[in-house]
């Protein structure tokens, strides 16, 4: 990115997408919050509804090169982090 870019990317307003830099699957999301709840989940798989998306991943590249951002959290660190703080609020 050049300058002028770089420019670009820190008006107000501007959209950056934040993740963990690798794709997950969701049976391994399920996987990790059975582990940290300790408890069976109920899972119901049903057919692809019209216009599902079958993989997706966050480009974190504008983020990081505009505000230095880095995961820096393990995917099973950012789940026990989500569980304890829905057991906060509720």
């Amino acid at each position: 990115m050049g300058q002028g870019d770089c420019d670009e990317v820190r008006k107000v307003g501007a959209v950056y997408n934040l993740g963990g830099g690798a794709r997950v699957r969701v049976n391994a999301v399920l996987r990790g919050l059975k582990k940290i709840v300790g408890k069976r989940l109920r899972v119901r798989y049903d057919a692809p509804q019209a216009g599902d998306v079958r993989h997706t991943s966050a480009d974190c590249t504008r983020a990081a090169n505009a505000l230095g951002y880095a995961p820096s959290a393990r995917l099973a660190e950012g789940l026990r982090a989500e569980v304890e703080w829905v057991h906060g609020s509720i």
